[in-house]
């Protein structure tokens, strides 16, 4: 008798550990999954920052903006603590109609914005980076 309510207790032991590594293993899970929802909103946050200093609503296009000197932002606020991002914009002008004069209005130019969201959460560390091509002109 004694040597089977050892055995019960070694099992139950065992299946203890066994379930405390699978609810452990759960959790971290959900922590890189909700740090990686944050770091994309993160990411798009800067994209679309730099999107309307270059697209400003009702005026302009802005190409000056767009330095291709890379930026950090960070974040705060519900939802966005411990986050930031960092884009970066580059730009091509193209002289279509090969008449030698760059910046006339028969150019096209092509904007490149990177973002990449990045939040932290002791060790934990998530990043997501997006990409957008936007173009100007004919």
């Amino acid at each position: 008798m004694l040597i089977i309510s050892l055995f019960v207790l070694v099992v139950m032991a065992v299946l203890a550990v066994a379930m405390n590594r699978m609810l452990s293993s759960a959790s971290d899970t959900l922590v890189y999954e909700v740090y990686g929802l944050r770091a994309l909103q993160a990411a798009r946050s800067g994209l679309e920052t730099r999107l309307i200093q270059i697209f400003p609503l009702g005026g302009a296009v802005n190409g000056a903006s767009c330095d291709n000197t890379p930026s950090t932002q960070v974040l705060g606020g519900e939802g966005l603590e411990h986050c930031e991002y960092r884009h970066q914009c580059s730009q091509q002008v193209y002289d279509v109609d090969k008449d030698g004069v760059v910046d006339d209005p028969d150019d096209v130019t092509y904007f490149r914005l990177t973002s990449t969201g990045i939040c932290q959460a002791g060790e934990t560390v998530a990043s997501r980076t997006l990409s957008v091509d936007a173009r100007v002109g004919s």
